[in-house]
């Protein structure tokens, strides 16, 4: 039997349509009401298909998914939740659609070390041996994150605005690292370099699998695929997400 919930819990799992978002300290139950929440919708007639449970963890998804199925007594594997990180739905939706992006459905995900790998091949090839006071590539991959994590933004998205995107370092640089501004010049050259080496290589790290997935729903269709498919989508741990 689930632990009895009180009446603030209660009133986020019976929230049935519109927007909610619960605010609450950490150890006060919040994972505990999003799985009841589910099984609730579940029991009140919603099907397990239209419903997107995110987390940040693929296996704290899967067990919340499973406590939600068990709390209706059924087996996991009757129950079509749709569950995952951010990273891996994207994944998983890229994985059909990636034609559109002029991508092979099965591209490779690069992971932290082959960003990093990638990053010093584009050094290498853009500026030779560097320095010793030279940026180590995973600064660099650390930096290009985050001035895409700044900068793309469905309205950039939808211009198709690259430059926008990912080449305004400025002022990312002056305020985050401001002992790179001299090599600005050669860190536009290497990021530049990096995006081609992945397009070419049909790889994508962990930002593009957001970025693409984002245009897929914005520009090709995808969204309103989505949005006829998903009546409930429920985020765990929201308040570390971003604005993308």
């Amino acid at each position: 039997m689930p632990i009895p919930l009180n009446p603030d819990q209660q009133h986020i799992v019976e929230h049935r349509d519109g927007p909610a978002l619960v605010i609450a300290g950490a150890g006060s139950g919040k994972t505990r009401v999003v799985t009841q929440r589910v099984a609730h919708l579940i029991h009140s007639g919603v099907p397990a298909s239209s419903i997107l449970l995110l987390t940040f963890t693929n296996k704290a998804a899967r067990e919340m998914a499973l406590r939600a199925a068990r709390q209706q007594g059924v087996e996991p594997d009757q129950q079509k939740i749709l569950n995952g990180t951010f990273h891996s739905m994207a994944s998983r939706f890229l994985r059909r659609s990636a034609k559109m992006l002029h991508y092979e459905n099965q591209f490779s995900i690069l992971d932290a070390s082959d960003s990093r790998d990638l990053i010093r091949a584009a050094i290498a090839e853009k500026i030779g041996k560097p320095g010793r006071n030279f940026p180590k590539p995973s600064v660099l991959s650390s930096v290009f994150s985050l001035a895409f994590n700044r900068n793309c933004t469905r309205e950039s998205v939808m211009q198709s605005n690259y430059v926008k995107r990912h080449f305004n370092l400025n002022e990312l640089i002056s305020l985050e690292y401001p002992h790179l501004e001299n090599y600005l010049e050669e860190l536009l050259l290497i990021l530049g370099r990096y995006r081609e080496k992945k397009r070419a290589s049909q790889s994508m790290d962990f930002d593009d699998l957001l970025e693409n997935w984002l245009e897929l729903l914005l520009k090709y269709g995808e969204g309103l695929s989505l949005k006829k498919q998903l009546q409930y989508i429920l985020v765990d741990e929201y308040q570390d997400t971003n604005h993308i």
